[in-house]
């Protein structure tokens, strides 16, 4: 009887016990049987009702079971999918202590699982739910793109906090940034130089050949005052400038 419960889980089980063995009845039921009768109530008017009563508590069993087997493998694929993702995820709780963190949380803040799982989550965690936040690891600053998602975990409000290492990126951004500004002061310089060579060879004067030289360099190097000094052999002469008489340098660049 109690090996035939267990082959046939789905099937509803009634034991049939003598009149002074009520103890091997109940051991059937906690075997898996959904009731147990002594012979005496075979002949009872209820004794159909019972019956149905057995099925009808199997298949509730039946329902239950798959939906926490269902509900088992769901939070295992759910963790699995957490633990697994390249992105640093952290649960905390509405006190902001963290309740759970993933492998890529270790790595981005640099400690352990258990050294997170306690710890207090200092980022603000207002909406909107997708922020740039700086993490101390160690001595290096590391930038992470945030987002928060609020939820239930384990009956408990919670935040999944999801966190994105930006730092590469980041840097990445800036170095191109930085190429973009050489290449464009270099293409300044050539214009400069290009025009400045034109305007050697053009039909303007002296005095407006040194003024747009004076132009082109401006146009490269941004200053308050600038000159121009021909060299003659060995001796330098101040020949033209601009911006002089704004801090009155004016007499005393003329002397030069």
């Amino acid at each position: 009887m109690i090996t035939l419960s267990v082959q046939a889980a789905p099937v509803p089980v009634v034991a049939f016990a003598r009149d002074d063995d009520a103890a091997l009845g109940l051991a059937a039921v906690r075997a898996g049987a959904q009731n147990f009768l002594t012979r005496a109530q075979l002949d009872a008017p209820d004794v159909a009702r019972q019956i149905l009563y057995a099925i009808e508590r199997q298949a509730l069993s039946s329902q239950a079971h798959l939906h926490a087997e269902q509900l088992q493998f769901s939070e295992a694929r759910f963790r699995l999918l957490i633990n697994e993702n390249a992105d640093g995820i952290l649960v905390v709780n509405e006190a902001g202590l963290i309740r759970f963190a993933n492998r890529a949380a270790e790595s981005l803040f640099g400690v352990s699982r258990q050294e997170l799982i306690g710890a207090s989550f200092l980022a603000p965690l207002r909406q909107p739910n997708m922020a740039i936040v700086e993490i101390a690891r160690g001595a290096e600053k590391i930038l992470a793109q945030q987002r928060v998602v609020e939820t239930v975990w384990n009956r408990e409000n919670v935040r999944i906090v999801t966190l994105r290492d930006m730092t590469a990126e980041r840097q990445a951004q800036e170095r191109l940034n930085a190429a973009l500004l050489t290449q464009e002061h270099h293409r300044r310089i050539a214009q400069a130089l290009a025009d400045s060579a034109a305007t050697l060879n053009s039909t303007l004067s002296y005095e407006q050949v040194l003024d747009r030289i004076l132009e082109n360099v401006g146009r490269v190097v941004p200053h308050d005052a600038a000159s121009v000094f021909l060299l003659e052999g060995d001796i330098v002469r101040f020949v033209r400038g601009r911006g002089f008489d704004q801090r009155g340098l004016a007499n005393w660049i003329a002397q030069l």
